[in-house]
């Protein structure tokens, strides 16, 4: 009986380890992966990560640029880029873990583009 006890509290470890790392697991970043909309740009501005976010008019969310794909972007150079032009924006597909916590409504950029220009890609 004892046996069994340690068999299963071992299946159950192993189980929960499984579980978060398929939550806490990055998302590939790949067109695949993205959701592309389209929308005017209200503002642009730097977050308190050094994420830059992009406000979108009508749409819900907080869309931003990751600082780790950011770095020869400027954010002088793209607000005023971005600032009331109509915007091609893909960002990631949400997964499971997006629903709870800190990650609510936020959207990571993978691809930005103004007339048919690409302004900003992580792919």
């Amino acid at each position: 009986m004892n046996r069994f006890k340690s068999i299963f509290a071992g299946l159950v470890g192993l189980s929960v380890v499984m579980l978060f790392y398929y939550l806490l697991k990055p998302i590939e970043i790949t067109k695949e992966n993205s959701i592309e909309v389209q929308s005017v740009v209200w503002k642009v501005n730097e977050g308190g990560l050094g994420d830059y976010i992009v406000e979108l008019q009508g749409r819900s969310g907080m869309y931003f640029i990751s600082k780790i794909h950011s770095q020869h972007l400027n954010i002088d150079s793209l607000s005023k880029t971005l600032t009331g032009q109509q915007v091609s924006v893909s960002y990631l597909k949400p997964k499971a873990l997006t629903n709870f916590g800190p990650m609510i409504g936020k959207k990571q950029i993978t691809k930005l583009m103004v007339d048919n220009m690409v302004v900003f890609s992580a792919l």
